[in-house]
């Protein structure tokens, strides 16, 4: 008679092996865990369509042009007279030039220039047409409004590049007073031209410097556009606007943005560490700043295109992300899964060290 064999029992895993699979385990979880919070998280980029952003007192608007050219141009109305005054500047070449053909002597030292009527009666319409010159990496322009006594003002600082302001009055009304109307270049040393007003006078202002644009009434009606013509589709005519890689509305004071955008295409996921910012930016015309306009001692830009999207430092996540946060019962049940399954890789990788063999 034949005996059979018992049964072999099979051996429990050496404990160095259940060490392995307990931490490939919990490797496993957490990497699960890890990817899902990484991906739900993700920023996306969203459209702009036409909005307004609001620079109040003590805020500015910073953009970073995405090439050089026209930055902003103005249009002023009838008997709403502009003065310029610029911090530190120089007269372009072509109107030293100019004036010197007139056997006028000009100061050729870069300081504090002012472009001013010199009779308080005006009636032509004011035009400034400013350009960035050179711009070099991190190049931004940066608008502030401000108030001269009973005047609107706007500060425009120039940062890594040029700006060539040119400033000129087409005549308005013909009322004898139109004639008369004039304007002086008054230097910081003294020194003082007088220029009829449609005299075209082009000024550069360098790295760091700053012009003022005063205007003689609380809420001027000149018109602001930023950047040059551009024919962005078939369906609408060329209008103006200002492609810009990265544009947002802080106070002066502060480093975290009110409203921010950083160029991108639309729907662009971010998928890299860190937030969208600086040379991340689209360098092709994404993003576009539309229109600037002076309303109760405040800038109101107007904005639209496609871009990463942030408000007081928040970016606007992946769309995934704000279902989750309009779904609180999903968010319920996947907190105590998550829960869970950490709670049972920890007991697992403890067994490992607990088990006997």
């Amino acid at each position: 008679m034949t005996r059979r064999k018992a049964p072999s029992r099979r051996l429990p895993p050496s404990k160095p092996r259940r060490f392995v699979i307990a931490g490939l385990a919990c490797g496993a979880v957490l990497a699960a865990i890890l990817g899902a919070e990484y991906t739900l998280t993700r920023l996306q980029a969203h459209a702009l369509a036409l909005d307004q952003w609001k620079a109040g007192p003590g805020d500015e608007v910073i953009l970073r042009p995405a090439a050089d050219g026209p930055v902003l141009s103005i249009e002023g109305t009838d008997r709403e007279g502009m003065d310029v005054y610029f911090s530190k500047a120089t007269l372009d070449t072509g109107t030293t030039q100019k004036l010197q053909t007139l056997g006028l002597e000009l100061p050729g030292a870069d300081e504090a220039i002012a472009w001013r009527s010199v009779y308080p009666e005006v009636s032509g319409h004011t035009m400034a047409d400013i350009t960035l010159l050179s711009p070099q990496t991190g190049a931004e322009v940066r608008f502030a409004s401000t108030a001269e006594g009973p005047n609107a003002a706007i500060r425009v600082t120039v940062r890594h590049a040029t700006l060539l302001v040119k400033l000129a009055v087409l005549q308005g009304d013909m009322s004898p007073s139109a004639a008369s109307e004039q304007k002086g270049l008054d230097w910081a040393n003294g020194h003082r031209v007088l220029l009829p007003g449609v005299f075209k006078v082009a000024v550069h202002v360098k790295d760091g410097a700053y012009l003022l644009l005063v205007f003689p009434v609380r809420e001027p009606h000149s018109d602001l556009y930023l950047g040059n013509f551009d024919k962005f589709d078939k369906l609408h005519a060329p209008r103006r606007r200002l492609a810009v890689r990265e544009v947002g509305v802080r106070p002066t004071d502060a480093e975290v943005y009110r409203t921010y955008a950083c160029a991108a295409p639309a729907d662009e996921i971010w998928w890299r560490q860190g937030e969208p910012a600086g040379d991340a930016c689209a360098t092709t015309p994404r993003l576009f700043a539309d229109k600037l306009r002076i309303a109760s001692d405040a800038l109101v830009l107007t904005v639209e295109g496609t871009a990463y999207v942030a408000k007081d430092g928040d970016f606007d996540h992946w769309v995934g992300y704000a279902w989750m946060g309009k779904n609180p019962i999903i968010v319920a049940i996947f907190g105590p899964l998550v829960a869970g399954l950490v709670g049972w890789a920890a007991l697992s990788l403890k067994g490992a060290f607990t088990r006997k063999k």
